[in-house]
């Protein structure tokens, strides 16, 4: 974490075992950002000191898809953000409460080939953190 940018590693899917087939995210429309530093203080830092959270918009998932040649769109019809795969238009984003409220997953990156899941990481780790 040098100068207050996120490693790039941050942004890639858990590896296991098993590899998750998506990459986890927490959601500030249904949780606080507080509320989300401290589920991961507690997890993490043993409710100790601070933690790193760098938020990103929906917006900044879409371009780093772009980047790792995936195309999201909106779906205005069904009001949800789509990805096109081998299987037709998927939910791009998709609520995955259970280890906080607000725990989402990024479900195109489980069609990224290594080169495209590194540009995508790249993308995002742009962005600086915030210390909570």
């Amino acid at each position: 974490m040098r100068r207050h940018r996120v490693s790039s590693s941050a942004f890639h899917r858990d590896p296991g075992p098993p590899k998750e087939l998506y990459l986890s995210v927490n959601s500030l429309e249904v949780e606080p950002l507080a509320d989300i530093a401290e589920y991961y203080r507690r997890i993490f830092r043993d409710s100790q000191g601070d933690v790193g959270v760098t938020v990103h918009q929906v917006r900044a998932y879409n371009a780093a898809a772009r980047c790792a040649t995936i195309n999201v769109v909106y779906n205005k019809q069904e009001k949800i953000w789509e990805y096109a795969s081998e299987d037709g238009n998927l939910p791009a984003y998709e609520y995955r409460p259970g280890r906080s409220p607000s725990h989402c997953g990024v479900e195109y990156v489980k069609y990224f080939r290594d080169i495209h899941e590194r540009k995508f990481a790249r993308h995002l780790a742009r962005k600086k953190y915030h210390l909570c």
